[in-house]
């Protein structure tokens, strides 16, 4: 595994084939903006959803196995704009709680 400090030398010298590197590995791999999304709606205090995530004690229980997991469950590969969704939204982000949907109903929802 190559180290940070690697890794920032070699995105500096190659600057257009790391995007075109995290283009294909978001191609690949789409329900990692979903999870990236989650982390910082519990995480990250500064972020503008963190009080009604992380703020009222919701924490993500999942990592990139679970998600992908929940992701081929659901089909949300075939869904126009698929969305998480916590079943219970006084409860955690956990595999058993959440599914995908489509954004349009997820939104209607609230």
């Amino acid at each position: 595994m190559p180290t940070a400090q690697y890794l920032r030398a070699w995105y500096k010298k190659h600057p257009g084939k790391a995007t075109q590197y995290h283009a294909q590995y978001r191609e690949k791999n789409p329900w990692i903006k979903a999870l990236r999304r989650i982390k910082e709606r519990c995480n990250n205090i500064t972020s503008k959803t963190w009080r009604w995530y992380g703020g009222k004690g919701i924490k993500n229980l999942l990592n990139t196995g679970t998600i992908k997991r929940l992701w081929i469950r659901d089909n949300a590969k075939k869904m126009i704009h698929p969305s998480i969704d916590r079943l219970d939204t006084n409860k955690d982000y956990c595999e058993s709680n959440c599914r995908f949907i489509e954004w349009e109903k997820n939104r209607r929802k609230l």
